[in-house]
């Protein structure tokens, strides 16, 4: 099984080019023979399982039983669009388990749930990002034969459900937690915050004064900082006025320029980048962004239309699993991913920098 899951991994850009058909035989039913499943009986593992008047892709079935319902698409699919159309398959059927899948990103629901599709989805692999060991382990323990077969898998799958769900709830609320504390700021709260202004610099805040504050970022105004002199890199040398002799650049401090910042759900949110170094200021706000944006907000960020309008104002997007190629074969993109992603790197022109202050601020103004 770790095999076959590594050399997936390393196959990934030729997989991308699959179609659906190349995608099943070169993927998914290579994973499925792995785990237990007879691929070539439909006893255990049912193609085209009819559905009604539709066709399920995979029907995983022991006994004369459903047990797990497959939904595959070539790799290069986005799965958003059909995640409906599996659970409908499924609770017609009242199947347990299913999965949506493109060879690559495999999506696993528990159909019966109540709520909408995306609160049914309790669990993501990921081939591009997650290790060979977190891939193995849940494919082990929730589509190996035997694990279906004494129901060990609908277990391990109804206790992820239930903690992501917590995790979820707990996410959900503290927005309205932290609104609650920098509304109406309790003594102790409004201690902490002063006692820090105080160790700083030198100076003690008025309780009046503290609150105030909060209450600006409460309600999404952006607050000018500036950073402590740090040491950095600058891709510029300088020569030693005493030696004529390049001087090495990570010995030398300066001092970072005055920096916007807001808060955006309980994070803080750098508005603009220090000085020309782009690459730097997305390695620090796209991991924060995407810890707080939702399915559909990310989903935006992804989506051509959405950012030729919002962000980047050319037919790019700020994020992508592939790599971003002009027309003349230029690259447009960071050559190393951040977060996952290959990110939109031309951000040379004010125009650019203003799109992307104002995307960041109406968010802000969306809470």
């Amino acid at each position: 099984m770790r095999a076959l899951i590594e050399r997936i991994k390393q196959n990934i850009p030729e997989y991308r080019a699959y179609d659906e058909a190349a995608t099943r035989n070169s993927i998914i039913l290579p994973i499925l023979s792995k785990l237990g499943w007879d691929i070539f009986s439909r006893d255990s593992v049912y193609p085209e399982y009819p559905v009604g008047s539709k066709r399920v892709d995979y029907s995983l079935r022991i006994l004369g039983q459903n047990r797990f319902f497959i939904e595959t698409k070539r790799c290069n699919v986005d799965l958003a669009c059909h995640q409906e159309q599996l659970l409908g398959y499924a609770f017609h059927f009242g199947v347990e388990l299913a999965c949506l899948t493109n060879g690559i990103t495999w999506q696993f629901f528990l159909p019966l749930k109540p709520g909408e599709w995306e609160q049914r989805l309790f669990y993501t692999v990921d081939f591009e990002n997650q290790s060979p060991d977190e891939i193995e382990k849940f494919f082990v323990d929730i589509l190996r034969r035997e694990a279906l077969e004494d129901r060990t898998a609908v277990e391990k799958a109804e206790d992820i459900f239930v903690k992501k769900n917590r995790h979820a709830v707990i996410k959900a609320v503290f927005p309205a937690v932290w609104k609650e504390l920098i509304t109406n700021p309790p003594r102790e709260f409004l201690d902490v915050i002063c006692d820090k202004i105080e160790k700083t610099c030198g100076y003690r805040p008025d309780d009046a004064t503290a609150a105030r504050f909060l209450l600006k970022v409460q309600r999404g105004q952006a607050v000018a900082t500036t950073p402590t002199p740090v040491q950095d890199y600058t891709e510029v040398q300088t020569r030693s006025k005493q030696t004529g002799q390049r001087e090495n650049p990570d010995l030398r401090k300066e001092n970072a320029l005055p920096v916007e910042k807001f808060m955006l759900r309980g994070v803080e949110i750098p508005l603009e980048r220090t000085g020309s170094n782009s690459r730097g200021y997305f390695s620090e706000v796209l991991p924060k962004l995407l810890s707080i944006l939702t399915e559909q907000e990310i989903q935006n960020l992804r989506d051509i239309s959405f950012c030729r309008k919002h962000i980047t104002m050319h037919d790019f997007p700020l994020i992508s699993h592939e790599p971003m190629i002009d027309r003349r074969g230029y690259h447009r993109s960071w050559g190393k991913k951040i977060s996952g992603y290959y990110v939109y790197s031309q951000w040379y022109q004010d125009s650019t920098l203003k799109l992307w202050k104002r995307y960041l601020l109406e968010l802000a103004q969306k809470e």
